[in-house]
């Protein structure tokens, strides 16, 4: 299989760019390199086990922003090493339906990983909504949705070698993009951090009770891909049911 070769970092002051685009290049991403000013609670969207997620816009590109995932690894990951060769992994993954990452930051204090921004916010947000302007989600998107999870949940374990398994299917890690198309979040984060500590680990699992499988709460058992069909098994009955009966309204 081809490998798209993630460059490696020359300095560990800057964010590194994965691929050059239109969108993203080296240059829209260097104003990283002084991030405790960009990352703060006005700019905060989103809080999960593996970190603390923020909107920042793309340098002078106006209209453009990008995800910035702060990891909960500070003084975890000791050794860029470690990190560079995950991120590249997670780098390689690309299809139409995953979150594509597009550059990353390292200190042994600091690690961050920047990604697409995904403007429909998550699916578990999405499917739970009240708001008076923003009806529930209709029937051909939710098929959408579910499709496009399944294609890129088979990216993920047939396209790579060995597989890489996602660990923590649920609504609130599947993303949606302007079209409403279904974007996986957070694939890769489990090998990468797989150094975090118990406690850490026992609240990552508290928050996906439901969609974990049950194998992965026990240590001596094998993990492999059925543990995300389990997740989205768990993610299409919310998807069915939430809001069915408003949906069915004539």
């Amino acid at each position: 299989m081809h490998e798209r070769r993630v460059p490696h970092i020359e300095t560990w002051s800057k964010c590194k760019c994965l691929r050059k685009s239109a969108t993203y290049s080296q240059s829209t991403l260097d104003w990283i390199s002084n991030p405790e000013n960009l990352l703060n609670k006005a700019s905060e969207i989103g809080e999960g086990v593996f970190g603390t997620v923020f909107k920042v816009p793309l340098g002078s590109q106006q209209g453009r922003n990008v995800a910035i995932k702060k990891l909960i690894t500070s003084n975890i990951l000791q050794y860029p090493e470690d990190f560079d060769r995950e991120v590249r992994i997670i780098g390689n993954a690309r299809h139409p339906n995953l979150i594509a990452l597009k550059g990353y930051y390292w200190t042994p204090q600091l690690q961050l990983l920047a990604s697409e921004f995904a403007p429909n916010g998550n699916l578990q947000s999405k499917l739970h909504e009240k708001l008076p302007s923003s009806p529930p989600l209709s029937w051909p998107n939710r098929f959408k949705i579910l499709l496009g999870t399944a294609k890129g949940l088979a990216h993920l374990h047939h396209s790579f070698r060995p597989p890489i398994i996602h660990c923590n299917i649920k609504p609130s890690n599947i993303l949606l993009d302007e079209n409403f198309n279904a974007k996986i979040s957070d694939f890769g984060l489990a090998r990468l951090l797989s150094k975090l500590d118990k406690h850490v680990m026992s609240n990552r699992f508290q928050s996906a009770l439901g969609y974990v499988a049950p194998e992965l709460a026990c240590q001596s058992l094998r993990v492999n891909e059925k543990c995300d069909v389990y997740g989205f098994g768990a993610s299409t009955n919310d998807i069915y049911y939430t809001n069915m009966f408003q949906l069915l309204k004539p």
